[in-house]
């Protein structure tokens, strides 16, 4: 009977410390959240190359310089590229926004020997050309090259006066890489050994959440950056125009489910098949040839092929979750929200699972 009183009594007191954990676990998320951004991203970059880090640290056995010489060796990594790729990149945009004003301007869509009159192709184009003659055609067409230039130049004026807040958030990137490296096991550790479930519920948890992470980054992720690399030097050995900008777009939807790279190289080889037609020209003609069968063989089938070798039987990311992920992560957290939002949504889909299957004996 005293036993039952004492369990009575503890209740109001569990339900205050419960009470106040929410309270000031809501007041530390709010602390944190200007800087989720790169906390994610530090976390993210951390989980990638934690091989690296195990590797470093069986040679040097000393964790603190193992975890600093990796977060530099991260740093060249990631910074020396993205600074090499970002100036190419920015130089295409603004060249393919140029040649695409010109296009529109003109009315090609597709360029012919001069004097073309006969033909599906050369009357696609002369449609073409008168509807793009039409002055109320102009003056819309200028309207929105007038808001997308606006957009640019607003964009660019921002990242320059936001250059203190990204390198802050740099910073604190490679201080979350650091103890990833360095604390991450334990801190994974702390947070399951506080978890209020049984041994076995922890440690099928745990699978589930490190699967899910697992098929996410590398399932999806590196799969879709391989394509996008794959895809660009296509697109370069065709001498398409802006391959880099053309080779991000297709790792962007080849992330999204049901679209795919072939949104892209499709369009792009249908192009340099009809030009090759129009203009009898053989060389155009084998470009479009090539990279239809190049996209459709190694492009598009490296999906296929690749992400089931690399996730084995691991879990495998539902669609739905991934499309939903991408397209809220990106709207929530900007790019690196490409990687974060899929990754929150199947973590939350491994403890369903988890839940799923023993509720009987978590309640209990």
């Amino acid at each position: 009977m005293g036993k039952k009183i004492k369990k009575t009594r503890n209740k109001p007191s569990r339900y205050i410390f419960l009470l106040f954990f929410i309270i000031i676990a809501l007041f530390s998320l709010i602390i944190l959240k200007p800087f989720l951004t790169p906390l994610a991203g530090g976390l993210i970059i951390g989980y990638i190359f934690y091989p690296l880090y195990n590797k470093i640290n069986k040679a040097l056995k000393k964790e603190n310089a193992s975890a600093l010489l990796t977060t530099i060796l991260v740093l060249f990594m990631i910074s020396v590229p993205f600074f090499i790729f970002a100036n190419a990149l920015t130089g295409e945009a603004s060249a393919f926004y140029i040649h695409s004003k010109q296009m529109l301007a003109t009315g090609t869509i597709i360029s012919t020997d001069y004097g073309c009159t006969d033909g599906f192709i050369c009357g696609l184009n002369h449609k073409f050309a008168s509807v793009m003659q039409n002055e109320n055609t102009k003056s819309y067409i200028d309207g929105i090259l007038i808001k997308i230039s606006t957009m640019i130049f607003n964009y660019s004026s921002s990242l320059i006066l936001s250059i203190p807040k990204i390198m802050l958030n740099v910073l604190i990137m490679l201080f979350v890489v650091f103890f990833t490296f360095k604390d991450g096991k334990k801190a994974i550790g702390f947070f399951f050994s506080i978890v209020p479930l049984k041994d076995h519920f922890k440690k099928d948890l745990l699978k589930q959440t490190q699967d899910v992470i697992f098929a996410t980054i590398y399932g999806n992720i590196i799969v879709a950056v391989i394509e996008g690399v794959l895809a660009t030097i296509a697109f370069i050995a065709v001498g398409m125009a802006s391959p880099l900008l053309f080779g991000v777009i297709v790792v962007i939807v080849s992330i999204i489910p049901m679209i795919g790279a072939s949104i892209i190289w499709l369009p792009a080889s249908l192009y340099y098949i009809l030009t090759g037609i129009s203009n009898s020209n053989s060389v155009v003609l084998w470009k479009g040839l090539g990279l239809c069968l190049y996209g459709f063989f190694v492009i598009s089938s490296l999906s296929t092929f690749l992400r089931p070798k690399i996730i084995g039987h691991k879990s495998n990311l539902h669609p739905v979750l991934i499309l939903f992920g991408v397209l809220g992560g990106i709207a929530t957290f900007g790019v690196v929200g490409m990687v974060l939002g899929p990754l929150i949504l199947s973590i939350l889909f491994s403890f369903i699972k988890v839940y799923e299957r023993d509720k009987n004996e978590i309640i209990s």
